[in-house]
């Protein structure tokens, strides 16, 4: 379809336009505004910055009032001071995009600036926010010099755990310690050596003087005994028994010969 076929809808308004039940909102600090804090002052002066900061639990914005920090000449910027109120010190440090020290959540900040021109409407700022941080400092304790430097405490082992035996492969078991009693004094001893020399020697003795005791009971002579001659059959007073095997038969032999002696007598005499 041509354009000149087409229908005529006017020229469209692409504005924004808020809501019916929206109004208009203005701002109420008119010290603000006469202080420098305006839509056109902040867009017409280039020498001025919009700094959001954020304050700790305990602190007041009425705090930071009249507050000055110095600007380094060689950074401009990172932004460091220091603030303190009664025992508390504080430091103030800037936050950039890529930083990791925190305040996130300001990124997404917006801050909206009166305007004069409008009936003090408010409008976003014409220029970037610098993000800045005031975080609590606790107080490092010094100690004096005169002071003793203390040492650590141990944590205390737990000793009844400690049982554990690591060997590593191959190695011998080890056994555990035979029982010891504690004793007061050693007691002393003479050379071991002498001792063994000495024993040796008394016990090589006595058994050559009990060798010597037997021999020369054996050679000693047994008694022979007397035989009487009588009518009747005699028979031979007992003859005591020796303790040794050869001393029996050599009694026996003899006992035998004398009846014999006594047989032959009795047959003649008959």
């Amino acid at each position: 379809m041509s354009d000149a076929r087409g229908r005529n809808e006017g020229a469209v308004d692409l504005s924004y336009k808020p809501p019916k039940f929206m109004k208009k909102l203005t701002s109420v600090d008119d010290e603000a505004i006469d202080a420098g804090f305006e839509w056109d002052a902040l867009d017409s002066n280039p020498n001025i910055d919009v700094w959001a900061v954020r304050i700790p639990a305990g602190l007041k914005p009425t705090d930071l009032a009249g507050l000055k920090i110095k600007l380094s000449a060689e950074s401009s910027t990172g932004v460091t001071g220091t603030f303190k109120k009664g025992d508390s010190s504080y430091r103030l440090q800037s936050v950039d995009g890529e930083d990791i020290f925190g305040g996130e959540e300001m990124q997404n900040l917006s801050c909206l600036v009166p305007k004069k021109g409008d009936e003090g409407a408010l409008y976003a700022a014409p220029k970037p926010i610098k993000r800045l941080i005031l975080t609590r400092e606790d107080p490092i304790p010094i100690p004096p010099p005169s002071a003793p430097l203390s040492q650590p405490t141990r944590r205390p082992q737990p000793l009844d755990r400690l049982k554990h035996m690591f060997a590593p492969i191959g190695s011998e078991p080890v056994s555990p310690p035979s029982s010891t009693m504690d004793v007061d004094q050693f007691a002393k001893t003479e050379p071991p050596k002498k001792k063994k020399k000495q024993d040796t020697m008394t016990e090589a003795e006595e058994p050559k003087k009990n060798s010597n005791k037997a021999k020369s009971k054996d050679k000693q002579p047994q008694p022979t005994e007397e035989v009487m001659d009588v009518d009747d059959a005699v028979e031979p007073s007992p003859i005591k028994k020796a303790k040794k095997k050869s001393t029996r038969t050599h009694v026996k032999a003899e006992g035998g010969e004398a009846k014999k002696e006594r047989k032959r007598k009795a047959v003649e005499e008959a």
